[in-house]
């Protein structure tokens, strides 16, 4: 799974936003096919060219999260996809978080798989991310513009003051006394 592979696909998504033309709905629907086709069994992504041998490199490893990325944004530019997209993003980040105290690459399987490393981390960190667009139409945080009614308490900043002058006043002389020898 290089970045060559799901390129046409986010490319003809681009299109078909732009232009509206059915054809390229077409294409995203066919390309979107072959993707699930190849890539991703019983609705868990996964690296066909090197997971089944064991020979994956830094990069394939990586390649799984960036092609979670790509079928999110697929999912944004053409929002028909959504309903196709979202089950395989939702099955392979449930698959893969049973086993939370270890990173696992092989996400299709339910033990682990004794890879570890950063690279499986950012992989993670994707899926993470690319289900994240299940909350697009919500609401952002509440700010004081935008509707918060809480008032100033000077008791409060005070004591926030306060703390924060030990922090500094602690963190500098301990500098010093580092660097001086004192």
């Amino acid at each position: 799974m290089s970045p060559i592979t799901v390129l046409p696909l986010v490319t003809t998504s681009g299109r078909t936003t732009t232009t509206g033309d059915e054809i390229w709905l077409t294409r995203v629907n066919g390309l979107l096919t072959k993707t699930f086709d190849t890539f991703i069994h019983n609705n868990i992504i996964s690296e066909v060219t090197c997971e089944p041998t064991k020979q994956c490199n830094v990069n394939e490893i990586m390649f799984k999260g960036l092609f979670s990325s790509w079928l999110a944004f697929t999912a944004l530019l053409v929002p028909s996809t959504y309903d196709k997209i979202m089950p395989k993003l939702q099955s392979s980040v449930k698959r893969r978080r049973r086993i939370l105290h270890r990173p696992r690459d092989r996400w299709y399987m339910s033990q682990y798989d004794g890879w570890t490393g950063m690279e499986e981390e950012i992989a993670m960190s994707n899926i993470y991310l690319a289900n994240m667009i299940q909350f697009e139409g919500l609401a952002g945080p509440v700010t004081s513009r935008t509707g918060d009614n809480s008032t100033s308490n000077v008791i409060y900043q005070t004591g926030a003051g306060l703390v924060t002058f030990i922090f500094v006043a602690g963190w500098a002389g301990g500098t010093a006394w580092i660097i001086i020898g004192v």
